[in-house]
């Protein structure tokens, strides 16, 4: 089989290298990436961290405050059965 224009055969070559060349680059792009499921960076802020710690502590001072109130609670109704 012989060709009518001899460019055809290199203009075939061509095309398919940088074909070739083409899917190498996005194929080493898409690698360089994160990997699914990363998420996003950790947020390492101390304010976040100081937030955290007084959330925690303001929770258990509110649990303290309650049972003081509920041993209140019961000393006044202690009180008011003895009267």
């Amino acid at each position: 089989m012989r060709y009518q224009d001899p460019h055809v055969l290199s203009d075939f070559i061509g095309r398919t290298a940088v074909l070739i060349l083409m899917s190498m680059f996005i194929t080493g792009a898409t690698t360089a990436q994160r990997p699914a499921g990363a998420g996003p960076p950790p947020v390492n802020s101390p304010r976040l961290e100081s937030g955290e710690r007084d959330a925690r502590e303001n929770a258990l001072r509110g649990a303290e405050v309650d049972a003081a109130v509920e041993k209140r609670n019961q000393q006044r109704l202690e009180a008011g059965i003895v009267q």
